[in-house]
């Protein structure tokens, strides 16, 4: 599957590596997944405020996406 340019999967410890490092982290699964529990710090970021999030977010810090599987990210 080809990436975007800038954009690529990465595992759990990396993940957590690039947390360290101040990173963002929105979460793009449905809501009820996310009340019952998230990467701690995670925002949910839905279809209606994604782009906002994107859009506004810092450009000095790295942004993680995540969901379930790793394909809707």
């Amino acid at each position: 599957m080809a990436q975007a340019a800038g954009f690529r999967r990465i595992d759990v410890a990396a993940a957590r590596d690039i947390m360290g490092r101040g990173a963002l982290v929105l979460d793009v699964r449905d809501a009820d997944s996310y009340k019952r529990g998230h990467i701690e710090g995670a925002e949910l970021a839905t279809k209606e405020n994604f782009q906002g999030f994107v859009a506004n977010a810092p450009k000095d810090k790295p942004l993680i996406i995540c969901c379930f599987h790793g394909n809707s990210s």
